[in-house]
């Protein structure tokens, strides 16, 4: 399987942490919400942690705190069709493919629900044929796009389809949900809404640099079901985040990179550039420690958005993706690259880590297009809590994929690897 080319889509208004700050102080929810739920939603809406601002599909930021039934359906019901039909144009129009070319559509979504599925939407919108296979994919949180692609995959191999579309689309403030649980209050400052969309195909795309998919490892563990996942409370989505999700992330990480290099023959040292699933600071820093990866290769960021609800392969919180290394050279979050070397000289000699006040590391590095080589795409691994899959999700996009491929310069491997974890 190919990664042909990619698409984005991103609702019109952004708004800043500050504006975010705001609005909820001005709000009749900043009364019902208890004095330590203030400070929770001040330490992440007004202190340096990486994020600056949020696409949300709304025209101000007083209708995010109408939060009931059917006012969060209605949102989702006008706003995932359009965002995911944008980013399958986007992605078709960069392919130089016509919509009769897409044999298949495959749709993963987590913060609403449809039915018949967002695929007809797509089929829509788009003007795909009328039998074109369509699949929608729901419930699989945080590493969405990786089943996708799975199944992109399969039915590539299969010879069913010559080219399939693969589009992630979140609204988050279809989701939105607000009480004194510190991982609901965080879960609602940092999420945001947009579409990511891949034309995925069976050959190598003629005159361009080739990104092959090549191996993929799953796993999944039911016991850790309750740390990461969304609940039903008065017919909303609540979403349910727990300190565990750190070190869980990181250990399932572990294992499923392990089982999917393996199967492709291929050693860590090996893998220049990585792609990771920013679904905090915690998350990144944990994997940090357990991988230990970040300073021999690339890793991948983004500059100013916030995260959305599925992986970076797949779904963006900005539309200017950088690689990323961490280092501290002209990244906008200088801070992780220091925190990355001082976590490593506190476990040389044997002393405690220091705590910093940082979310994600949002990292970047010029790209060079010119001396850009082949990358073969070898473990797209995740790991699933059913029903929602707990991992982290780059901000993806696809965006973020070719990024990295841009940075790959002229003393890398022939043939580099990319690693994606979501």
């Amino acid at each position: 399987m190919y990664l042909n080319a990619i698409g984005t889509a991103l609702p019109e208004h952004r708004y800043t942490k500050a504006q975010c700050w705001d609005a909820f102080a001005a709000s009749d929810w900043f009364g019902r919400l208890d004095t330590r739920s203030h400070a929770i939603a001040n330490m992440v809406l007004r202190r340096e942690n990486g994020i600056d601002s949020r696409w949300l599909a709304v025209d101000s930021l007083d209708e995010v705190f109408a939060i009931d039934p059917d006012t969060l359906h209605r949102r989702f019901a006008a706003h995932a069709p359009r965002l995911a039909g944008q980013a399958g144009s986007a992605a078709l129009h960069r392919a130089a493919l016509a919509p009769a070319a897409i044999d298949a559509v495959v749709v993963s979504t987590c913060t609403g629900n449809l039915c018949p599925g967002l695929s007809g939407y797509v089929v829509e919108r788009l003007g795909l044929r009328s039998d074109v296979l369509g699949f929608d994919l729901v419930g699989q949180g945080c590493a969405g796009a990786l089943p996708n692609w799975q199944l992109a995959n399969a039915l590539l191999g299969a010879r069913q389809c010559e080219h399939v579309l693969s589009i992630c689309v979140e609204v988050c403030s279809a989701a939105m949900y607000l009480d004194d649980d510190p991982g609901v209050l965080i879960s609602a400052c940092l999420f945001g809404d947009g579409a990511g969309a891949a034309v995925l195909s069976q050959r190598r795309p003629a005159g361009q640099r080739k990104v092959e998919w090549r191996e993929t490892s799953s796993l999944t563990n039911p016991d850790a079901r309750e740390s990461l996942r969304f609940q039903h409370r008065g017919g909303m989505l609540r979403n349910v985040l727990t300190r565990a999700v750190p070190r869980l992330a990181a250990q399932h990480a572990d294992e499923v990179l392990a089982t999917a290099l393996a199967r492709a023959g291929v050693t860590r040292e090996q893998i220049t550039g990585w792609i990771m699933h920013a679904g905090g600071r915690d998350v990144l820093l944990a994997l940090e420690d357990r991988l230990d990866v970040f300073d021999r290769a690339g890793a991948v960021g983004i500059e100013h958005g916030s995260d959305l609800a599925d992986p970076p392969e797949q779904v963006v919180g900005h539309h200017e993706l950088r690689t990323a290394r961490a280092q501290d050279r002209g990244h906008p979050n200088p801070m992780f690259g220091r925190q990355l070397r001082e976590r490593r000289q506190c476990r040389q000699a044997n002393a405690p880590t220091k705590h910093h006040d940082a979310f994600p590391p949002w990292l970047e590095l010029e790209t060079d297009t010119e001396r850009a080589g082949d990358i073969e795409f070898i473990a797209g691994v995740e790991h699933r809590h059913p029903p929602r899959s707990a991992s982290f999700r780059l901000v993806e996009k696809l965006d973020l994929t070719v990024r990295l491929v841009d940075a790959v310069d002229a003393h890398r491997p022939a043939h580099p690897h990319l690693g994606a974890i979501g």
